[in-house]
């Protein structure tokens, strides 16, 4: 039937007699007949159906890896009834095969902008999906550990655009690690088409984004150069200042390292942060604290202030929307933990509406609960999503809604369905910390824009320091 059939190909469906058993065999392509076939499997076709079979399997399962999940490896066909010849407009049908035998069981997840969708969950070795029908946009697929959809084992670029109306089959193929099996060829994804064309999926290099924002008032970190892996990634990065979201390498250990302004090399560096940061996640990273916290006033609440990097996972860089985004930091070394609530300055012209993270049912001027509570120094905040107004933001002691110590104006209007990372800066008391720079709310874009949220005024029978 198949001369010299080579691995990782395939035919077209053809035609093939139903209702009588066949004798499939298998031999080396070098044989002269029949008599050299490995190893024979009867099966019997319903009339009608359609049907796939995969050689899959070692020879000889001594001389290779074992299956993790204990599956047998030997030499054999799967077969599968019941597959898609074509797909609606706009749409592909797919199926998967797990074929790699020294793979365990894994999750396929194909990702999103906003959300990430798992098409086969917990698929061992030898199982076969079920079809299932995506919109033919092109997508990354994510190979990950079953129910963990941030363990990422590979990435691969599916082209489905090109592939619209089609039914196919996507396999998994080759060795996890060659070394252990006779240096066989690599995992891989391939997609199987109907008309027998074979297409590998493109490994898609593993990626995050990550923001990085100088929050560090110390005057000695007024600026810094940052490496990454010895490489220098940013020279004479200022206080207040902040990077773009840019792509970094995702799965590896990235030894971030800071260095004073002045450096010269990576053997500068006087504080070093070894990240690995996840596959298609997004990051902020908040360089915070003093080099010395000896000279500086302490914490009020005990936490420690000495200079480090505080990571946020599950960045936005864009809002729902229309909303906007915004999570908040608490960046103040000398300044106990807070509440920031908000006011909506009604005088903007813009229509009374109730917010995501809850609702002014009393129409009042103040929204009385907090937009971000108790936030102590160090400490992220959860996302809020808020209309594209002008607010002015209140800065209170946590639990106390009347105090007010320091106001500031938040003019969202123009960040329509963007992104924000508003956080906390300098000292309440520059006499007391080397004459840092005073605190101040601040607001950094995905652009890598830096904004100053100005002080509001103030009502001077609420205000009270810290």
């Amino acid at each position: 039937l198949l001369n010299d059939f080579a691995f990782r190909t395939a035919t077209p469906f053809v035609e093939v007699p139903a209702g009588v058993e066949l004798n499939i065999g298998v031999a080396p392509g070098t044989s002269a007949g029949p008599e050299d076939i490995l190893a024979s499997f009867p099966v019997t076709l319903a009339d009608g159906g359609r049907y796939l079979a995969v050689a899959n399997g070692v020879l000889d399962p001594d001389a290779f890896a074992e299956n993790p999940d204990g599956r047998s490896t030997g030499f054999t066909l799967f077969l599968q009834d019941r597959m898609a010849s074509k797909s609606w407009w706009g749409t592909v049908a797919l199926r998967a095969v797990h074929g790699a035998s020294d793979a365990p069981a894994v999750d396929l997840v194909v990702r999103n902008e906003y959300w990430n969708r798992t098409l086969y969950g917990g698929v061992g070795y030898g199982d076969i999906g079920g079809t299932k029908s995506l919109l033919a946009s092109d997508r990354i697929i994510d190979v990950t550990l079953p129910g963990q959809p941030d363990v990422v084992v590979a990435s691969y670029q599916a082209p489905l655009k090109a592939l619209a109306r089609q039914a196919f089959v996507v396999f998994a193929s080759g060795f996890l690690d060659p070394t252990m099996n006779q240096d066989g060829a690599a995992f891989g994804l391939f997609a199987a088409l109907a008309d027998g064309s074979v297409v590998e999926l493109p490994m898609d290099n593993p990626m995050a984004r990550l923001q990085v924002i100088h929050n560090a008032a110390d005057p000695g970190a007024a600026e810094v150069d940052v490496y990454v892996n010895g490489d220098l990634l940013l020279d004479d990065f200022a206080f207040r200042a902040a990077t773009p979201f840019i792509d970094v390498p995702a799965g590896v250990e990235l030894n971030i390292g800071v260095a004073p302004g002045t450096s010269t090399g990576a053997g500068d560096v006087i504080a070093e942060f070894p990240v690995t940061l996840m596959n298609g996640k997004t990051y902020v990273a908040m360089a915070t604290g003093v080099l010395d916290p000896g000279a500086f006033a302490v914490n009020p609440d005990g936490v420690d202030i000495g200079f480090t990097i505080k990571p946020l996972a599950d960045a936005r860089e864009k809002g729902k929307w229309s909303r906007v985004a915004i999570v908040a930091y608490h960046g103040a070394t000398d300044a106990p933990r807070v509440d920031i609530r908000k006011e909506t300055n009604w005088g903007d012209g813009m229509s009374y509406g109730d917010e995501d993270e809850g609702e002014e049912s009393d129409k009042s001027w103040w929204y009385r609960g907090a937009l971000f509570g108790d936030l102590g120094y160090g400490e992220f905040s959860d996302y809020r999503y808020l209309r594209a107004r002008n607010y002015t933001l209140n800065v209170t002691p946590a639990g106390d809604v009347n105090t007010v110590v320091a106001s500031f104006e938040a003019d969202l209007r123009g960040l329509e369905g963007g992104a924000a990372v508003v956080f906390a800066s300098g000292f309440l008391s520059p006499a007391d910390n080397q004459d840092g720079m005073a605190f101040g709310l601040f607001a950094a874009l995905p652009d890598g824009q830096l904004v100053t949220l100005p002080a509001a005024a103030a009502d001077d029978d609420t205000r009270r320091d810290l």
